[in-house]
Order: C-alpha cells, then structure tokens, then sequence
C-alpha cells in the first residue's frame, strides 16, 4: 500500500533528479539549490577538525585562524564551484515521520520550490493525516 508519503518522497525524488539530469551550472539555480548542491561544502566549511596546512602545526588549537583559513578557502574557489554543474544529493529530504504541512512547506523550501504550494490544501493534509494515524493506532477501522 501506498501512501501521502511515499507520493511526496517519490515526486520530490524525482525532482531532484530531474534538476540533476539538467546539468546546470550552479550560478543558473536559486539559492535553496544552490545550497543543497553545496551541503558537502558547507560541512567542510563547519568541520573544526579541519587545520589550515599552514598552521596545522604551529597553531592547531586556533579555532578561529582555522575556521578563517577555512572560508578563505571556500571563497577562492567561489568562482570555479559556481562554474560547475549541480548536484543535489536525495538525502536533503526528510519527510520525518508524519507528512505535516509544516514538513511539506520546509520541504518545498529546501528543494527550491514556493513553500506555499499547497497552502490551499493543508486541511486536507491534516485530514489525512488524522485518517492514516486512526487507523495507524487502530482507532479508526472502517473504510
């Protein structure tokens, strides 16, 4: 049996493939995409175990040289990652355990799209929702 959820995650999948398959550059996406092609880079960026060659010896303990030689480094190489071609990794998505709204608008978000897309339908959703966790929890069984 299918669900909401396995639909959101298959279509989401499928999106994000689908931008992949594009082979745009990345100065061609918006920032959400921009920032989900660059996840790998951004925990580089925040890696406190990663040392500056320079310094590694004279001043590992230096958080903040190191954290510095660290941005330095992300924005010398600014231009040439801009240049290369999108890759946004699948496991940016996290439909949690239930399919809120509030999952799906963070969802829309991270992959680039309008949060409010389904606006309209969130009484739906929650209506739904309520339906599968009824009969999830055996409250609810007919139908």
């Amino acid at each position: 049996m299918h669900t909401l959820k396995d639909f959101f995650n298959f279509s989401f999948n499928l999106y994000i493939r689908t931008i992949n398959d594009q082979k745009l550059k990345c100065e061609e996406v918006n920032y959400s995409i921009l920032a989900c092609s660059f996840s790998k880079i951004f925990k580089d960026l925040r890696n406190p175990d990663k040392k500056n060659n320079i310094f590694r010896r004279n001043l590992p303990d230096d958080s903040k040289l190191h954290m510095l030689s660290r941005n330095v480094d992300f924005l010398s190489e600014l231009d040439t990652k801009m240049a290369e071609q999108v890759n946004m990794p699948s496991d940016v998505i996290d439909l949690e355990s239930n399919l809120k709204p509030s999952v799906l608008r963070k969802t829309l978000f991270t992959i680039g799209l309008d949060h409010e897309l389904f606006r309209d339908h969130e009484g739906k959703i929650h209506q739904l929702l309520n339906k599968r966790n009824k009969i999830a929890h055996g409250e609810y069984r007919a139908g």
